[in-house]
């Protein structure tokens, strides 16, 4: 069913280049979507049919206005994915103002700023799904010290439930998926020891959190908003 699901829809992905990002582009564009696929580093970005690419920094409101500027060119933005995010690891004692502000800026105002943005065209045409990746250390302490990340990623969160409970009467879903761990360029392979505490006895992959990305952006999802979908194996039962 999902195969034919996106036919026709215009979907905006961010943090493009890589890791979820780029697998999400890429499984939209195969459903049939064209897809505006937008990152600050346009190395990464996939190149195939039925995918513009948008060079963009999400903390940028100029930027992401270009991002959507290219979504209206094609229809207007269906759907919308908040996959861009960065991450430092270093002590609390040791994160700098920078570190801080950068982790925020790009995590929890990027997905700000797309939101609204695609929110306009959304809610004056009545339809519309936004999907954003959290995280499980929106849930509980990730295993190694990144307190900025961690607190961007509960604020994705909450973005998620409040957006949703503002939109939903204009007939907007917005929804997330917390992923567990999942090795990708931009974090590396979790340690061992982080494997050792998954139920399912593995880590995850990217394909792993693209198909629950695919279904809450989906109308099997229709009845479905302000959930924070996690996909991490049972890690958090641990």
């Amino acid at each position: 069913m999902i195969v034919e699901e996106f036919h026709g829809a215009v979907a905006v992905v961010t943090g493009a280049g890589s890791g979820i990002g780029h697998g999400v582009v890429t499984a939209l564009a195969a459903r049939g979507a064209q897809v505006v696929a937008a990152d600050l580093d346009p190395a990464g970005l996939p190149e195939a049919p039925g995918i513009r690419t948008v060079t963009a920094d999400v903390t940028s409101p100029g930027d992401v206005r270009r991002v959507f500027a290219a979504a209206d060119s094609l229809g207007g933005a269906d759907l919308l994915v908040n996959a861009a995010g960065i991450a430092v690891t270093r002590p609390l004692l040791e994160h700098t103002d920078d570190d801080w502000d950068r982790v925020l800026a790009v995590n929890l105002k990027g997905s700000f700023l797309c939101l609204r943005e695609a929110a306009r065209t959304m809610t004056a045409r009545r339809r519309g799904s936004v999907v954003n990746v959290s995280s499980i250390v929106s849930i509980i302490a990730s295993p190694t010290p990144e307190i900025a990340y961690d607190a961007s990623k509960g604020g994705v969160s909450q973005l998620t439930r409040s957006a949703a409970a503002e939109l939903g009467p204009h007939g907007v879903r917005v929804n997330a998926v917390a992923p567990g761990p999942v090795p990708t360029a931009l974090y590396g392979p979790p340690a061992g020891a982080v494997a050792r505490n998954i139920p399912l006895g593995r880590l995850g992959t990217v394909e792993d959190i693209v198909a629950p990305i695919l279904f809450l952006c989906s109308t099997a999802a229709a009845w479905i908003t302000g959930h924070v979908l996690v996909v991490d194996g049972g890690r958090v039962l641990r």
